[in-house]
């Protein structure tokens, strides 16, 4: 059922009315208390649009990562801290610790290309080889494997 308040453009109102009243829970008169109470709660929830309104950002290093981690764990903790808060912040560190280890154990790239496409041929050939013979073995194998199941009768 919906609710039967008229509003003052005299269209009625259109939210779902309360199982116990013929209003919604807005416009139901016994429930006054509880509406005022519900928006001042909401008018004083934690407004996000500041992280929706930030402009895009180009990351192009681990230190601008972590710069932007180190910003955002700085916009967790400005609020009221509970749970969700705490565990993101948590979570956040962890992954400055990686970026900051990978960071330290991280070898510079020599100036000149030390790959050898000759002998990275040479091995690739040799691997072959080794993968042919290895499939003649197994094939000697099971042509034998089956010359034996040919000879043992059927003990059913």
């Amino acid at each position: 059922m919906k609710c039967v308040f008229i509003k003052n453009n005299n269209t009625k109102c259109n939210a779902n009315a309360l199982t116990i009243s013929q209003h919604c829970f807005s416009h139901d008169p016994n429930k006054k208390e509880a509406k005022l109470l519900a928006v001042k709660k909401g008018g004083s929830a934690i407004k996000y649009s500041s992280i929706l309104d930030s402009p895009p950002i180009s990351i192009r290093s681990p230190e601008e990562i972590l710069y932007l981690l180190e910003s955002i764990i700085n916009g967790l903790r400005g609020e009221p801290m509970d749970h969700h808060r705490a565990n993101s912040i948590g979570y956040l560190s962890g992954v400055m610790l990686k970026i900051v280890e990978m960071e330290r154990n991280k070898k510079p790239i020599p100036e000149e290309s030390t790959f050898d496409i000759e002998k990275a041929e040479l091995e690739l050939e040799v691997e072959k080889e080794k993968l042919e013979k290895y499939y003649e073995q197994l094939e000697r194998m099971t042509a034998k494997q089956n010359e034996e199941n040919k000879n043992t009768p059927n003990s059913i």
